[in-house]
């Protein structure tokens, strides 16, 4: 069982859940709950939690994160996780959320100039139109 790609974390939480429950009712080895966690981590979605996943490894390897308690931590850290998005025409990368406190401010000529033309083409449509 993995996350699917369209599947929120959520979800998938619930989902694991009951597998969980469904391998303890079976009478199966029980797990120790640092176990879980990391299972849960590691069928979490790679596209969506790609670069989540590898800081966290790599964290581990140097010891600068501690390893999982349990598996509402690891639950807690990948739903707050923050994912990057490439906003297409930008040049850049977007972020997924915004506050209050950011001020959007509009390129030079973003709209401006398209208004000016569709004013410009209508004016001299309506002055053509009087002339007939």
């Amino acid at each position: 069982m993995r996350q699917g790609v369209f599947k929120s974390i959520i979800s998938f939480k619930q989902r694991y859940n009951n597998a969980l429950k469904a391998y303890n009712d079976q009478k199966n080895p029980v797990m120790k709950p640092e176990d879980i966690a990391m299972d849960f981590f590691s069928r979490l979605d790679n596209v969506c939690y790609q670069e989540f996943k590898t800081t966290f490894i790599n964290g581990l390897q140097i010891k600068s994160v501690k390893p999982l308690k349990d598996l509402n931590e690891i639950f807690t850290l990948a739903n707050m996780y923050l994912k990057p998005k490439f906003v297409a025409g930008s040049g850049g990368m977007g972020s997924m959320f915004a506050t209050t406190a950011d001020i959007i401010e509009r390129k030079p000529g973003d709209r401006k100039g398209r208004e000016e033309r569709i004013h410009k083409v209508m004016a001299k449509t309506i002055k053509a139109a009087r002339a007939i």
